[in-house]
């Protein structure tokens, strides 16, 4: 991505920091990985334990370069998307991670999935259960943007909101954008 050839990746690096740590290895005779330490990544709370420190790590070093005296730095907290998430969101306080915007990705799973919007029926990611009917969707839809609004009021001192992301697959039409693919030697967006 860099003109100049910089690397974002460490070059140096011997591969799968996991494969390294004896998470996994590769069968010699299937060529398959295999999993050596089912439990390594067992009871822990990715939020909190892993993503928290990840992102202030980030924040901390794009700080370090920001050249601005006047404008704050902002940074986009995105999470796995609340619908298909077993991750709980973490407390993040504003003096955690300072200039935090909530921008947690929102989707329709079932448009999402089927690559079709389906005006008479949804699923309800939360309980699972069937949604049928425009009304009853479109009624969902809000409530589950509302919450994710609430995540920026309730777990991130107020920070605003800015939906990361929402769901219309890139390939919803399938046949057009196949066609398109393969008539095209270059797509321009």
């Amino acid at each position: 991505v860099d003109p100049m050839g910089k690397k974002a990746w460490n070059s140096d690096s011997n591969g799968c920091i996991w494969k390294q740590a004896g998470v996994w290895q590769t069968n010699p005779q299937s060529s398959h990985p295999v999993l050596l330490l089912p439990e390594y990544f067992a009871n822990v709370d990715f939020g909190t334990e892993c993503y928290l420190p990840f992102a202030k790590e980030y924040a901390d070093t794009m700080r370090s370069v920001w050249k601005s005296k006047t404008q704050e730095l902002l940074i986009f907290v995105e999470l796995p998307p609340l619908e298909f998430s077993t991750t709980p969101f973490p407390e993040i306080s504003s003096s955690t991670l300072p200039g935090a915007i909530n921008a947690t990705h929102w989707y329709d799973g079932v448009t999402l999935f089927t690559r079709s919007f389906k005006s008479y029926f949804s699923v309800n990611t939360q309980n699972h259960r069937p949604v049928f009917g425009y009304k009853k969707i479109l009624k969902m839809h809000v409530s589950q943007l509302g919450e994710i609004k609430q995540l920026g009021n309730e777990k991130m001192d107020k920070a605003p909101t800015l939906i990361g992301e929402t769901g219309i697959p890139y390939d919803m039409i399938e046949s057009t954008t196949s066609k398109l693919i393969r008539t095209s030697k270059s797509i321009t967006f």
